[in-house]
Protein backbone atom coordinates (compact mmCIF):
# COMPACT_ATOMS: atom_id res chain seq x y z
CA UNK A 1 0.00 0.00 0.00
CA UNK A 2 1.29 3.45 -0.95
CA UNK A 3 -0.21 6.78 0.09
CA UNK A 4 -0.13 9.17 -2.85
CA UNK A 5 -0.10 12.94 -2.56
CA UNK A 6 0.67 16.05 -4.58
CA UNK A 7 4.05 17.65 -5.19
CA UNK A 8 4.95 20.89 -3.43
CA UNK A 9 3.60 23.47 -3.24
CA UNK A 10 0.35 21.80 -4.40
CA UNK A 11 -2.35 24.51 -4.24
CA UNK A 12 -0.77 26.42 -1.37
CA UNK A 13 0.76 29.39 -3.14
CA UNK A 14 -1.97 30.18 -5.61
CA UNK A 15 -4.43 33.02 -5.05
CA UNK A 16 -7.22 31.81 -2.72
CA UNK A 17 -9.95 31.29 -5.33
CA UNK A 18 -7.56 29.52 -7.72
CA UNK A 19 -6.22 27.33 -4.92
CA UNK A 20 -9.72 26.05 -4.15
CA UNK A 21 -10.33 25.05 -7.77
CA UNK A 22 -6.85 23.52 -8.13
CA UNK A 23 -7.08 21.50 -4.91
CA UNK A 24 -10.50 20.08 -5.80
CA UNK A 25 -9.36 19.19 -9.31
CA UNK A 26 -6.14 17.60 -8.05
CA UNK A 27 -7.99 15.61 -5.39
CA UNK A 28 -10.57 14.40 -7.89
CA UNK A 29 -7.78 13.21 -10.20
CA UNK A 30 -5.98 11.50 -7.33
CA UNK A 31 -9.24 9.84 -6.32
CA UNK A 32 -9.52 8.33 -9.80
CA UNK A 33 -6.02 6.85 -9.50
CA UNK A 34 -6.79 5.43 -6.07
CA UNK A 35 -10.14 4.09 -7.23
CA UNK A 36 -8.46 2.31 -10.14
CA UNK A 37 -6.09 0.50 -7.75
CA UNK A 38 -7.74 0.46 -4.30
CA UNK A 39 -5.61 -2.33 -2.87
CA UNK A 40 -2.42 -0.60 -3.97
CA UNK A 41 -3.02 3.12 -3.36
CA UNK A 42 -4.53 5.49 -0.79
CA UNK A 43 -4.54 9.28 -0.92
CA UNK A 44 -3.57 12.39 1.03
CA UNK A 45 -5.54 15.47 0.00
CA UNK A 46 -4.12 18.72 -1.29
CA UNK A 47 -5.63 21.62 0.67
CA UNK A 48 -6.27 25.16 -0.56
CA UNK A 49 -4.56 26.69 2.49
CA UNK A 50 -4.75 30.29 1.20
CA UNK A 51 -8.46 29.90 2.08
CA UNK A 52 -8.56 28.10 5.46
CA UNK A 53 -12.37 27.79 5.46
CA UNK A 54 -12.26 26.13 2.03
CA UNK A 55 -9.43 23.90 3.30
CA UNK A 56 -11.68 22.63 6.08
CA UNK A 57 -14.44 21.89 3.56
CA UNK A 58 -12.03 20.18 1.14
CA UNK A 59 -10.51 18.06 3.89
CA UNK A 60 -14.00 16.92 4.91
CA UNK A 61 -14.91 16.13 1.28
CA UNK A 62 -11.64 14.34 0.60
CA UNK A 63 -11.91 12.11 3.67
CA UNK A 64 -15.67 11.46 3.77
CA UNK A 65 -16.55 11.38 0.07
CA UNK A 66 -13.26 10.41 -1.60
CA UNK A 67 -11.97 8.11 1.14
CA UNK A 68 -8.60 9.85 1.59
CA UNK A 69 -6.56 9.03 4.67
CA UNK A 70 -5.59 12.62 5.55
CA UNK A 71 -3.87 15.57 3.87
CA UNK A 72 -0.41 16.90 3.12
CA UNK A 73 0.72 20.49 3.64
CA UNK A 74 3.96 21.71 2.06
CA UNK A 75 5.65 24.27 4.31
CA UNK A 76 4.58 27.88 4.00
CA UNK A 77 1.43 29.40 2.52
CA UNK A 78 2.37 32.72 0.93
CA UNK A 79 5.13 33.04 3.53
CA UNK A 80 2.82 32.20 6.46
CA UNK A 81 3.57 29.37 8.85
CA UNK A 82 0.87 26.69 9.14
CA UNK A 83 0.68 27.07 12.93
CA UNK A 84 -0.78 30.58 12.67
CA UNK A 85 -4.19 30.85 14.32
CA UNK A 86 -6.06 31.33 11.03
CA UNK A 87 -5.07 27.75 10.05
CA UNK A 88 -6.21 26.14 13.31
CA UNK A 89 -9.64 25.14 11.92
CA UNK A 90 -7.85 22.80 9.47
CA UNK A 91 -6.24 20.93 12.34
CA UNK A 92 -9.48 20.94 14.33
CA UNK A 93 -11.30 19.30 11.43
CA UNK A 94 -8.52 16.75 10.96
CA UNK A 95 -8.80 15.90 14.64
CA UNK A 96 -12.60 15.55 14.37
CA UNK A 97 -12.15 13.26 11.35
CA UNK A 98 -9.33 11.38 13.13
CA UNK A 99 -6.93 11.77 10.20
CA UNK A 100 -3.35 13.07 10.02
CA UNK A 101 -2.04 16.21 8.40
CA UNK A 102 1.42 15.43 7.05
CA UNK A 103 3.62 18.53 7.31
CA UNK A 104 6.10 18.10 4.49
CA UNK A 105 9.40 20.02 4.72
CA UNK A 106 9.76 22.79 2.19
CA UNK A 107 11.94 25.75 1.36
CA UNK A 108 13.07 27.53 4.50
CA UNK A 109 11.49 30.94 5.16
CA UNK A 110 14.15 33.58 4.34
CA UNK A 111 14.04 35.14 7.82
CA UNK A 112 14.42 31.74 9.48
CA UNK A 113 17.31 30.89 7.18
CA UNK A 114 18.99 34.20 7.97
CA UNK A 115 18.59 33.70 11.71
CA UNK A 116 19.76 30.07 11.80
CA UNK A 117 22.64 30.34 9.34
CA UNK A 118 23.93 33.91 9.73
CA UNK A 119 27.23 32.60 11.11
CA UNK A 120 27.69 30.20 8.19
CA UNK A 121 28.15 32.27 5.03
CA UNK A 122 28.92 29.15 3.00
CA UNK A 123 25.31 27.99 3.50
CA UNK A 124 22.90 28.98 0.76
CA UNK A 125 19.18 28.26 0.56
CA UNK A 126 18.46 25.59 -2.00
CA UNK A 127 15.89 26.09 -4.70
CA UNK A 128 14.12 22.88 -3.66
CA UNK A 129 13.82 21.19 -0.32
CA UNK A 130 14.66 22.34 3.14
CA UNK A 131 18.34 21.47 3.44
CA UNK A 132 20.87 24.27 2.90
CA UNK A 133 23.73 21.80 2.50
CA UNK A 134 25.04 20.83 -0.87
CA UNK A 135 25.79 17.16 -1.29
CA UNK A 136 28.13 15.82 -3.96
CA UNK A 137 26.34 13.72 -6.56
CA UNK A 138 26.32 10.00 -5.95
CA UNK A 139 28.17 7.82 -8.38
CA UNK A 140 27.05 4.35 -9.27
CA UNK A 141 29.69 1.69 -8.91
Amino acid sequence: MQVLSHAPPAAQNLPPAESVVAAKRANDMLHEAVRAHPTRFAGFAALPTPDPKASVEELERAVVKLGFKGAMVHGLTHGAFIDEKRFWPIFERAQALDVPIYLHPAIIHPKVFELYFKDYPQMKPRARGASPWRRPPRRCA
